[in-house]
């Protein structure tokens, strides 16, 4: 315990150096790891290759190199240590590798440890002094040799075959003796767990330096090729883990972090699990069901019965393999400690057994992950989309692997959940892995195929999917008659009394439940289609009082939606005038102008002006401007109606308007109005009552023309006696005339009394 304090004191403690040191980066690729060493600018460097040791030498003193986060991104299977001083970098390899090396700029050198048989594009650092691994003297453990500060001598060709032993410093004087092997590589272990944990806190944003320290200013490299995630180490013999009862752990942990060096990490830092850790196509064979099942139980008891841990792993898997997860669950629950250590077993097993997750946030924190892993991370997302790509092709390559019956499970739910997502094609990629197998699709298939013939506008194939599908009675009936009905809404086509009454059957079968609610509102919304107008608004008002009032809101639009543009118009009425006012407001504006202008060609104008008066101020559009002057009109309100007008530009305005300026008494302009509108019969009678209506009623028209040329006509006067009896006869049949235009007028304009009905 003392010297994991003495490791913890040292790793945390703020750097007092007055300049930093040079960033070390490191990077897994296919066959080689490399290694980005920051130099000083423009200074020259130089690599030598000496037995099992690589070193990077600067010609003069500098601020050192950091290495601390080197094996954040790397294994240790081609570097065992990296380590530096003033001018110097030293990589001790852990294999008989190759090395090449290469400058990147005049600020970076670069170091490439490749495997034997892997080609390099640059060359080869020549290995001097090379000797084969099993010949290579050890280095002394003596304590002395690691309390010595190293000299500028040249690097020796030894392999470190084991790291000395660590001394405390002389100034602690614990007297303490030498670590044995065991005990080195324990504390070893010990030390690169934490550095892993510290790293993977840093880059989280949970660890950061209590001090600043200042950093020379250096153009940076691009580190994207740093992200290559490495191959997974080469399979070793298991060997006694001095750790075994030994674990670091906090409240922060991650699951899968800091074990699965070479599988890549996530944005946040998180390690992906390697694909070996969920290789489930490998967990069985279909074809020894029973034999494998049987062993696995005989196994999960040992001696003194007590519980195997290893074959509780084993019956596990393989029950997933067969697509048991309610069974994996009760066998993992059997050994308690692979709730933490297996916890994603537990999550595969959730999927197997319900299609979807309870708690699916840890496996959606692996859903930029290019392993296996991202198959099981896109069926866990939800079903809103959140804007992020999803390895699609990663997962449709681990779907593929899946044996038959796997997959027959798994492709229903993968296409599901990529088209909530948006990636259509990549849905019907999944279920075409399943439609070529021999046996006919399940239900799920099917009901998936009919969810992307809807998403890609086939409305009457999906439709025709979806009622097999009901009509064949399964669990997935219900769902298939909701997306039913939602399809025939949203195609405007009207819903039969039996799939109204089906969907009630459903309703009541499953309430209480998520599927319950959804059903309801189905069951609402087939009422309304169906014209069931009297159950619907029953059924409304009873959801409406016993749950939150914004449950009901939808189907209660969808009513006075389909009220307006399908009932009679008692019916219409009858329901429409018993609605609040500040239901009708919450309809959509197009949705509200439909209904005020029903209720306008029926003759309610006060109730058509009091829904329009809902609407926003600032959310005023040219229809329910026109809408709005129509009832002004009605209500005899001519002002009203002209501010209504203002600002609108529309055909039908002009029109308003000169009915508008007619009802204010303003007949000059009203007449010039009806002229532009081309409305000859109402610019008549506005001429006949205008100030000048002798000069604006034309002659041609009808009772008020021959009115006008009476008004305007004028008898000649003459004092000469000839011709006395032909004016006399002129003036006689003038007068007659005039009676004849005035009789017309009269019977024309005749106003009814209560006498005459």
């Amino acid at each position: 315990m003392l010297w994991i304090t003495l490791f913890l004191s040292l790793s945390i403690l703020p750097s007092v150096a007055t300049a930093a040191p040079l960033p070390v980066q490191s990077g897994e690729h296919e066959g080689f790891t490399r290694i980005v060493a920051q130099v000083p600018n423009g200074s020259s460097w130089d690599v030598a290759h000496i037995g099992q040791t690589v070193t990077l030498t600067l010609p003069a003193d500098s601020d050192g190199f950091d290495t601390s986060n080197v094996f954040n991104r790397i294994a240790r299977d081609r570097i065992a240590t990296i380590k530096g001083d003033a001018s110097s970098l030293v990589l001790t390899l852990d294999c008989t590798c190759r090395i090449s090396t290469f400058p990147s700029g005049p600020d970076y050198a670069v170091i490439d440890v490749a495997d034997p048989g892997v080609a390099l594009p640059t060359p080869l650092v020549e290995i001097a002094n090379a000797q084969p691994l099993e010949e290579q003297p050890e280095i002394s453990a003596d304590p002395r040799t690691a309390e010595e500060p190293a000299a500028p001598a040249p690097v020796l060709p030894l392999i470190v075959t084991a790291p000395p032993p660590k001394q405390p410093p002389p100034s602690l004087n614990l007297n303490r003796t030498a670590l044995n092997d065991a005990q080195q590589a324990a504390l070893a272990e010990i030390q690169s767990q934490l550095a892993e944990e510290l790293g993977a806190a840093t880059t989280r944003g949970l660890l950061a330096p209590s001090a600043d320290v200042p950093r020379r200013a250096r153009a940076q490299i691009d580190v994207a090729e740093f992200d290559v995630p490495a191959p997974p180490p080469a399979p070793v013999e298991a060997t006694p883990d001095p750790l075994s009862n030994m674990r670091i752990s906090s409240s922060m942990d991650m699951p899968f972090a800091g074990q699965n060096s070479g599988a890549g990490v996530t944005r946040e830092g998180l390690s992906c699990p390697k694909d070996a850790d969920i290789a489930i196509e490998t967990w069985g064979d279909p074809e020894t069901f029973d034999q494998q099942i049987s062993a696995g139980r005989s196994a999960l008891f040992g001696e003194f019965d007590r519980i195997n841990p290893d074959a509780v792993l084993d019956l596990a898997r393989s029950y997933l393999y067969f697509g048991f997860g309610a069974e994996a669950r009760q066998i993992l629950a059997l050994a308690p400690d692979m709730v933490q250590d297996q916890r994603l077993l537990f999550d595969l097993a959730d999927i197997m057994d319900h299609g979807r997750l309870s708690q699916p946030e840890t496996l959606q924190m692996f859903a930029d992950c290019s392993s296996d892993i991202a198959l099981w991370a896109i069926i866990a997302q939800d079903d809103r989309p959140n804007g992020s790509t999803l390895p699609v092709s990663t997962a449709l390559r681990t779907l593929n692997k899946m044996p038959a019956h796997l997959r027959r499970f798994l492709a229903p739910h993968l296409s599901r959940r990529l088209l909530k997502h948006g990636y259509d094609e990549a849905a019907a990629t999944a279920l075409r892995s399943i439609e070529r197998l021999p046996d006919s699709l399940s239900t799920e298939a099917q009901m998936a195929q009919a969810q992307i013939a809807l998403k890609e506008g086939k409305t009457d194939t999906g439709a025709t999917k979806l009622e097999t599908i009901v009509e064949e009675n399964t669990a997935q009936s219900p769902k298939a008659l909701i997306a039913l009905i939602d399809t025939r809404l949203a195609a405007g086509q009207p819903i039969s009394f039996e799939t109204a009454s089906l969907v009630e059957a459903y309703a009541q079968e499953h309430r209480d439940t998520a599927l319950g609610d959804e059903l309801q509102r189905a069951h609402l919304m087939a009422l309304v289609k169906s014209r069931q107008f009297d159950r619907a608004i029953a059924e409304i008002s009873a959801l409406n009082t016993r749950a939150d009032p914004e449950v009901a809101l939808p189907p209660r639009m969808a009513l006075l939606r389909e009220l307006t543009a399908s009932a009679d118009d008692i019916v219409f009425l009858d329901h429409i005038l018993q609605q609040p006012v500040l239901t009708i407001a919450r309809l959509d504006g197009p949705d509200k102008f439909d209904l005020a202008a029903r209720l306008l060609s029926l003759g309610f104008a006060a109730e058509a002006q009091g829904i329009l008066a809902t609407e926003p101020e600032s959310a005023r559009p040219a229809r329910r401007q026109l809408l709005a002057a129509k009832a002004a009109l009605a209500l005899d309100q001519p002002f009203q109606a002209q501010a209504a007008l203002l600002g609108v530009e529309d055909p039908a305005v002009a029109s308003l308007r000169a009915q508008a300026k007619a009802m204010a008494g303003d007949f000059d302009e009203a007449d010039d109005l009806f002229r532009q509108s081309n409305l000859p019969a109402p610019a008549r009678n506005a001429a006949w009552l205008a100030e000048d209506w002798r000069d604006r009623t034309p002659a041609d028209a009808p009772v008020y023309g021959p009115t006008a040329q009476l008004a305007a006509s004028q008898q000649p006067v003459s004092d000469d006696p000839a011709g006395m009896l032909t004016r006399t006869a002129a003036a006689l049949a003038e007068s007659a005339a005039a009676r004849d235009t005035l009789s017309d007028l009269l019977a024309a304009t005749a106003i009814s009394t209560l006498e005459d009905q």
